[in-house]
């Protein structure tokens, strides 16, 4: 594991994780059941979208 993340920014620093030979990067994302759920008090408000939501990326990052 590089790190978890509960907020933005979702970024990890893999440096130390890769080797020069193939690799393989898995990303587990967990959300909480009760975050789709409605109760009688907010019925009509919409679920918004969780999970992975856009592109993944894996970069370069040189520090100055």
């Amino acid at each position: 594991p590089v790190g978890v993340r509960i907020n933005a920014p979702y970024k990890f620093d893999i440096s130390g994780a890769y080797t020069d030979r193939e690799n393989t990067l898995e990303i587990l994302v967990r959300s909480n059941p009760a975050h789709g759920k409605h109760d009688e008090f907010m019925p009509h408000i919409p679920v918004p979208p969780s999970g992975i939501i856009g592109e993944i990326a894996v970069c370069k990052y040189e520090q100055e």
